[in-house]
């Protein structure tokens, strides 16, 4: 479960960091210039990463269920106490916990998703 949410965590921080700063025009950059605007929740973020070219809309699915995944493991506790108590979530059955092979899919995942973000902060 811990791997699950540092994927979440490396993924969400990797494309932050790439909207929110723009490229110094110096040979070996001394500073970062910032560029807040639109990274004020997560869909501006998700906008203007598409707009800039960073991940496709494909990728973007992929960080998705990344951050899905990551959000479960992150309010396990909530989620597992809300289902004990509803009477339907006993009926289907309760999910309690990210299984091996989902946590290396996520892995995968985020290794793609962050090689593609380099690979677009490279060609600046």
């Amino acid at each position: 479960m811990a791997s699950t949410l540092m994927c979440r965590t490396v993924t969400e921080t990797t494309l932050y960091l790439a909207v929110s700063r723009k490229p110094s025009q110096k040979q070996h950059p001394m500073e970062i210039w910032l560029d807040l605007r639109n990274t004020g929740d997560w869909g501006q973020i998700r906008k203007k990463a598409l707009n800039l070219g960073i991940l496709s809309e494909e990728d973007m699915n992929l960080l998705h269920d990344i951050r899905e995944r990551g959000h479960f493991v992150a309010h396990y506790g909530e989620r597992f106490d809300r289902q004990v108590r509803s009477v339907v979530s006993l009926q289907e059955g309760l999910r309690t916990w990210v299984g091996e092979k989902e946590a290396e899919g996520t892995l995968r995942d985020t290794a793609f998703i962050v090689n593609h973000i380099i690979d677009w902060i490279g060609r600046l």
